[in-house]
């Protein structure tokens, strides 16, 4: 794996400090987990989008993985490469922001019936 410049190489987990290469896999099995519960959650109730359940659904699939950063909006400035992302203290308001412009988009969907709980695995 090739590092870019200003990339971080390891990160520390619950398993260690470990290279980005093993996080990676690690990452492939979270983003499964929170599926699955984005799943198994649609059959039982409507999902709405909110700062919350984004949360939630990062704690599902990370809390394994980083059990004291994940399912919470970060508290420190970071940086990525040669990207500044914007200031901590201003991620709650982008997110409430970002779920209730999604909520006005989603209402001019065309409606769909709901599609059958395996439908997403074929």
């Amino acid at each position: 794996m090739t590092k870019k410049s200003g990339e971080t190489s390891y990160r520390e987990t619950t398993f260690g400090i470990i290279p980005r290469s093993k996080l990676i896999l690690l990452e492939i099995e979270g983003i499964k987990r929170a599926w699955d519960f984005v799943l198994d959650r649609r059959l039982k109730v409507k999902i709405v989008i909110t700062p919350e359940l984004i949360k939630k659904l990062h704690g599902v699939g990370f809390s394994w993985i980083f059990p004291e950063t994940s399912g919470k909006f970060r508290k420190v400035e970071v940086t990525v490469s040669d990207h500044i992302p914007p200031k901590y203290y201003l991620l709650p308001q982008f997110m409430a922001d970002y779920c209730q412009n999604l909520k006005e988009r989603l209402k001019h969907l065309p409606a769909f019936n709901q599609p059958d709980k395996d439908m997403w695995l074929r």
